[in-house]
């Protein structure tokens, strides 16, 4: 058990590392770098590795956000059906 609660820590720090980088690029307006380190993060909670209700809705956020910035709403609709989820 305290081996998986370890695990589990740990891919959390990862997770939020990769949520600190995508806003670093989101910050730049590196839209395809920012949705592919906030989809990096994401994996990490769909998955089971990490389990953060907050970090997870904030990178599905962040990510809708992106969406809408560039227009891309179709690419949006999956990820907001998450989101009330």
């Amino acid at each position: 058990q305290r081996v998986k609660g370890e695990a589990t820590a740990a891919a959390e720090v990862q997770a939020s590392e990769l949520i600190k980088e995508a806003n670093r690029a989101r910050d730049r307006e590196a839209w395809s770098a920012a949705l592919a380190k906030y989809a990096e993060a994401l994996a990490h909670y769909s998955d089971g590795r990490a389990n953060s209700d907050y970090g997870q809705l904030y990178a599905l956020y962040s990510t809708l956000w992106i969406h809408g910035q560039t227009g891309n709403v179709r690419e949006g609709l999956p990820l907001a059906r998450r989101v009330l989820e």
